[in-house]
């Protein structure tokens, strides 16, 4: 038997994991920053089994809110002091008879100590590709663009991720890419296991009408408005093909202040509409009003978005650094394509333009590809059927 005590400061896959463990009898302990009764109520995990650091959370929240308003300077020492407090919070709070600590990377460096110390196993989640691949990716990309070079990579987070690299038991990661590229940095291949995102297929689910009743050929991406989305390729692809009775839409925060938002003016037409952020509500009903989804990101872990569109019934465009690619069928749910390759994404989008049924017929098969195997129990599942070989029937560790 097994017991598991895990955390979350804000990410959907930790909750869903505890309030999976609960109901399998194998919660120690999850300890979070959202109220109590949320907590109870949405995900199940009752008080006794979890311990809320609300103050931290109610702080982080209004961090990020007041991000724009403050130095880069103040805005990264905040933040290095919200990690440093809750990994110290979640430290002090492992119970005695927990036998896995796990928790998403950059908040797990002192639980990963007391882990050693007490001979627990200990698994940091990872969700992004390493943070100095994806340095060096943004880099080249603002460099091609004539942008500044992104500073949200500070090298305290790169610093605690080595550390928690180097000393937990195991690492997972949630794609092939991201995979590659902590392998890229020296950690072993035989510390990592991979488990997709899931999506929630109840939510996330397809229009009634295949032709989305109102016959324009829509395109989607769902992400914030920065160069490291791609962007501005997508912009330009459309821009060119100048399909007629066609729509690109962006959902997501950002296009006012975007570094890259002199780029995209450059394309600036009609049919180009930048939606802002909308309501969790609003956003399955547009995926459900679009013909494909795009994310031709320069870098990304995982990207929900994508399994959510084709939870929606929309077929996929993503680049080789998409790490929810892995998912998608070529040619049968959705195309994979290199970063930065516009012609690429022109071809492709003809193509679906050109043969609707297809493009329908892509988007079924999107949904019904996601129905096996990626909601968020199965996402949980897999984490805790990697757990299990990780632990002996004594509790102690089993790490071969």
């Amino acid at each position: 038997m097994i017991r598991v005590t895990t955390s979350s400061l804000g990410y959907r896959n930790t909750c869903d994991q505890a309030s999976f463990l609960e109901r399998k009898g194998l919660l120690d302990l999850f300890v979070h920053a959202y109220p109590s009764y949320f907590v109870r109520r949405r995900y199940g995990v009752p008080n006794h089994h979890a311990t809320s650091l609300i103050g931290l959370g109610i702080f982080h929240r209004l961090l990020l809110k007041a991000g724009p308003h403050l130095s880069l300077a103040r805005r990264q020492r905040l933040m290095e002091l919200v990690h440093i407090y809750f990994s110290r919070s979640f430290a002090r709070r492992i119970p005695s008879s927990t036998t896995i600590v796990t928790g998403m990377s950059s908040y797990m460096v002192e639980p990963i100590r007391v882990a050693r110390q007490r001979g627990i196993v200990s698994v940091v989640e990872h969700g992004s590709l390493h943070q100095r691949v994806e340095q060096r990716l943004l880099d080249e990309e603002s460099d091609l663009w004539g942008l500044p070079r992104p500073t949200d990579i500070p090298r305290w987070l790169i610093e605690r991720e080595d550390e928690e690299f180097r000393t937990a038991d195991r690492i997972i990661v949630q794609s092939k890419g991201s995979w590659n590229s902590l392998v890229q940095e020296g950690v072993a291949p035989d510390r990592l296991f991979i488990n997709p995102l899931g999506v929630d297929l109840g939510f996330f689910n397809p229009s009634i009408q295949d032709d989305k009743g109102d016959g324009v050929f829509r395109v989607i991406q769902v992400g914030s408005v920065i160069a490291r989305k791609g962007i501005q390729y997508l912009v330009r692809a459309f821009s060119e093909l100048k399909l007629p009775n066609s729509e690109l839409i962006f959902v997501g925060v950002g296009y006012d202040n975007s570094p890259i938002r002199p780029v995209l003016d450059r394309y600036a037409a009609d049919n180009i509409k930048f939606l802002g952020v909308v309501s969790r509500a609003e956003l399955p009903i547009r995926y459900q009003q679009s013909s494909v989804f795009v994310l031709p990101s320069i870098a990304d872990g995982f990207a929900a978005v994508v399994t959510e569109a084709m939870a929606c019934g929309l077929p996929a465009i993503v680049t080789e650094n998409v790490g929810s690619g892995d998912l998608i069928r070529e040619g049968e749910t959705g195309f994979v394509v290199p970063i930065r390759d516009v012609e690429a994404l022109k071809e492709k989008l003809l193509l679906l333009y050109r043969d609707r049924e297809r493009c329908r017929e892509m988007g079924r098969a999107a949904r019904r590809s996601v129905e096996t195997g990626n909601s968020w129990d199965d996402h949980s599942a897999r984490a805790l059927s990697f757990f299990q070989t990780l632990v002996g029937q004594n509790g102690a560790p089993n790490l071969p």
